[in-house]
């Protein structure tokens, strides 16, 4: 579907949240509600989803939003992986932690990578899909640089006088692009932010997208800066098995989809859930 002109955009909403142990969430809506688990990208934080959590919880959901390991107020020591498959077992184990026995997973940007190996790897837990200006099945512009020369920037991160030197250079460069943590970046946060990009596999995520057996939502803008508009329409073909694919087109929005477009997501999501998959 396309839409040039998006709705009012929802009030956002930026509470303190909670813990659940290392890990910092908020919760927007209903507990009994369907789940949507919120995974961000690089960087990123729980306030991401400050339009789209409220969005969800108008639609009937529970919103479930994250500070991953590494990201906003959770420490890198949560969970250090910088695999795909891995996060999204920790995804997984956070909302069954949480009481969610089946949920809805939806990733922004490379945070997409996560959501989609999430759906591949749990079909039997994950009832629909979203994917907002998410990496994908090939290239996209915003990863220029060598996947080696960024596990090796994340290496030299960790070394005590270069290590200061790039953590500096990061978060200048995160800030450059008006993106920021709530708290200072440091050497451990920095590396696995480098070592999450490095890591990024276009290969596996091709293959991941043809094992996705629930509805998905790829949501793309023409006017994107980091993730052209090729590659959501590559994401949207290589979703194979699911059953229903929808592609969300913007022609305005850029890169943050999950605010200007949250109202169309909240709703396509609720049309997706199914009755009874609520915490209890």
């Amino acid at each position: 579907m396309t839409s040039a002109r998006a709705p009012a955009l929802p009030t956002p909403t930026d509470p303190p949240g909670e813990q659940l142990g290392l890990v910092h969430l908020v919760v927007d809506g209903d507990r009994a509600a369907p789940a949507v688990a919120l995974v961000h990208g690089i960087p990123g934080s729980v306030r991401d989803w400050r339009y789209a959590g409220p969005a969800l919880a108008a639609a009937g959901l529970c919103a479930v939003r994250f500070d991953m390991p590494g990201f906003g107020k959770t420490p890198a020591r949560a969970f250090s992986s910088p695999k795909a498959e891995n996060r999204a077992a920790f995804v997984r184990a956070c909302m069954r932690a949480l009481g969610f026995a089946r949920f809805a997973v939806v990733g922004h940007s490379i945070g997409g990578a996560t959501a989609l190996m999430t759906a591949a790897c749990f079909p039997h837990e994950v009832w629909a899909l979203g994917l907002i200006n998410s990496a994908g099945t090939r290239r996209h512009r915003g990863l220029t640089v060598p996947a080696a020369w960024i596990r090796t920037l994340g290496a030299v991160a960790r070394l005590p006088v270069l290590g200061a030197r790039a953590v500096q250079q990061l978060d200048a460069f995160y800030q450059g692009r008006g993106t920021k943590n709530p708290r200072p970046l440091d050497a451990e946060s920095a590396a696995l932010h480098l070592a999450i990009s490095g890591d990024l596999d276009i290969a596996a995520n091709k293959r991941a997208a043809a094992q996705v057996r629930c509805p998905a939502l790829v949501a793309s803008a023409h006017d994107d800066p980091l993730v052209e508009l090729p590659v959501g329409m590559a994401l949207a073909r290589d979703l194979v098995a699911a059953p229903v694919v929808t592609h969300l087109l913007r022609r305005n929005g850029g890169h943050y989809l999950q605010k200007h477009a949250a109202a169309e997501v909240a709703t396509w999501l609720a049309l997706q859930a199914p009755s009874g998959v609520g915490a209890r």
